[in-house]
């Protein structure tokens, strides 16, 4: 018998994704810069750091909010949270390498 995908393997795929979108934030200096910023940032400040266009960085903002990575401050201004600046020690950069 099948198991539909939202059953079994959906949940899997979401956390898949979630790791990712971690891993986007990390690699491309996002929360980096979001934790060392004074201000809110906007997309073309964090697109001028990651080096994505604005497009791209916004569709990559957008999932960082709906998994609670970052926080929106306004409409497309971004800050950091707890997850944001636990990304940027040591550890939380090493635990995702694991992933």
């Amino acid at each position: 018998m099948r198991v539909p995908f939202w059953k079994g393997s959906g949940l899997t795929l979401i956390q898949t994704i979630d790791v990712l979108l971690l891993k986007i934030g990390v690699g491309m200096g996002i929360f980096r810069a979001l934790v060392e910023s004074s201000k809110p940032l906007g997309l073309q400040e964090l697109a001028a750091v990651s080096g994505a266009d604005e497009v791209l960085q916004a569709q990559i903002m957008r999932g960082l909010t709906t998994i609670n990575a970052v926080d929106e401050a306004d409409v497309e201004r971004y800050i950091p949270n707890k997850v944001t600046r636990a990304f940027t020690t040591v550890k939380g950069e090493s635990g995702l390498d694991l992933l």
